[in-house]
């Protein structure tokens, strides 16, 4: 299925760029199973792994919880009755307040809220990197490995978690006020709610787009802009597959919006495993994505591209060897062309005294003589063996070739020269 889809919009912007690292696993028993089988092996380190992720989560969480205590508090501090005069209670229309305090609450905590995003988009940076190894190759990985994530992809996640944060944020902001107007009974109420509807697609669109540029700069060797474009792409193109699992992704938020029971289980799902399980799934989701609309042999051959290089390397170096080799036999050496007499007898040149006469120097000088007349008589005795014979012939051979070559380059430039003469004439 992936030839198929090989020269579509996705490949022409991704193909070539994959990331190395891991090469594809096989996946036998499929993804969904190879994915629950890496996770049952490491559990114990994904949940430390989670536990490190939150800590990067604190500031966004932290702001989460005191927008909901300053919504509560304004609440609570309204005054919803009053005296007049004596005996009248007066009772202030309470229209639109609600509306207000929560408008005036997300104008400040709705900023707020983007910087925690940022903040934590920075341990989500290493996340990835942790668990697009495991989707890849099921490698085993450590606290390095989230480290390196953070540098890999750190440029992806917060330019990503600035751009479709912001607008959100304006998008709430949007939907806060058509409340409020709509409460007060200002402007037209269809309008009102036709702009609450698509603030609230646009809102779900950005988090999609948001999740889709984590994908991409976590998988190719990209531009940021070129992941947002991808991302906005594959948003629209797989928008219905987009949104089941985002909703999938979104259970253990969902549980601790339901309160009670469902509360409890999803604050326990996501300390212990809730960050790490969003990231799996849609990790994997897209990883399936990229292999049909990308293609596989072309996010394989990055991987493989290292272990390429490294047999033409070997092949180069054995050339440049071998070449040696035969630059080396070009020149002949003296040593090797002729017999050369071991020291094994009693022959040794005199050892001069360190006060010495005449008749020293003399000793000295016939001990060299001896030497030389018997590494001359040991030469000529062994000059016919069949090591030098054979090495001193091929270096002939060389001569001769030589200069038979030159005796055939003078006959042609003699050639050559009365060719000329005869066309001059």
């Amino acid at each position: 299925m992936a030839q198929g889809v090989n020269k579509g919009t996705m490949a022409r912007m991704l193909a070539g760029n994959e990331r190395a690292g891991g090469a594809h696993a096989a996946l036998s028993a499929g993804r969904w199973a190879y994915v629950l089988d890496q996770v049952r092996g490491r559990f114990s380190k994904l949940v430390l792994l989670n536990l490190l992720l939150l800590i990067f989560c604190i500031p966004l969480v932290v702001i989460f919880v005191i927008r909901s205590t300053y919504i509560l508090a304004g609440g609570q501090s309204m005054p919803f009755s009053g005296w007049l005069f004596i005996g009248f209670p007066a009772y202030p229309s309470m229209v639109g307040v609600s509306e207000r305090i929560l408008f005036s609450v997300d104008l400040v905590f709705g900023a707020l809220m983007v910087a925690g995003l940022i903040v934590a988009g920075i341990g989500i940076a290493g996340g990835l990197n942790v668990v697009r190894s495991m989707i890849r190759s099921g490698g085993e990985f450590t606290l390095r490995d989230f480290w390196k994530g953070i540098g890999f992809n750190v440029g992806h996640v917060l330019p990503a978690a600035a751009v479709c944060g912001i607008p959100a944020y304006v998008l709430l902001l949007a939907i806060d006020y058509s409340r409020y107007l709509l409460a007060v009974g200002q402007g037209s109420a269809a309008g009102l709610i036709v702009g609450i509807v698509f603030s609230v697609i646009g809102m779900v669109l950005l988090a999609l787009i948001f999740l889709w540029t984590l994908s991409v700069g976590a998988n190719y060797k990209v531009g940021f802009f070129k992941a947002l474009q991808t991302a906005v792409f594959a948003t629209f193109r797989l928008l219905p597959f987009n949104i089941f699992y985002a909703v999938l992704i979104a259970i253990p938020i969902g549980l601790i919006f339901l309160g009670s029971f469902f509360q409890t289980i999803g604050l326990v799902l996501m300390f212990l495993f809730g960050i790490i399980y969003m990231l799996l799934v849609w990790m994997n989701y897209s990883q399936w994505a990229f292999d049909h609309l990308v293609g596989e042999p072309d996010a394989a051959s990055a991987e493989r591209a290292p272990q390429q290089a490294a047999p033409k390397e070997a092949d180069k170096a054995a050339q440049a060897y071998e070449a040696s080799l035969e630059q080396a036999m070009l020149v002949k050496s003296d040593l090797a062309s002729r017999p050369i007499k071991p020291i094994d007898d009693d022959l040794a040149l005199y050892d001069m005294p360190q006060a010495f006469t005449r008749a020293d120097l003399q000793k000295a000088r016939d001990s060299r003589d001896k030497l030389a007349e018997d590494a001359k008589q040991y030469a000529e005795a062994h000059k016919n063996d069949e090591k030098y014979v054979v090495y001193n012939a091929q270096f002939e051979k060389l001569e001769q070739e030589r200069l038979e070559r030159q005796k055939e380059a003078e006959k042609a430039a003699k050639k050559g020269k009365k060719k000329m003469g005869g066309d001059a004439k």
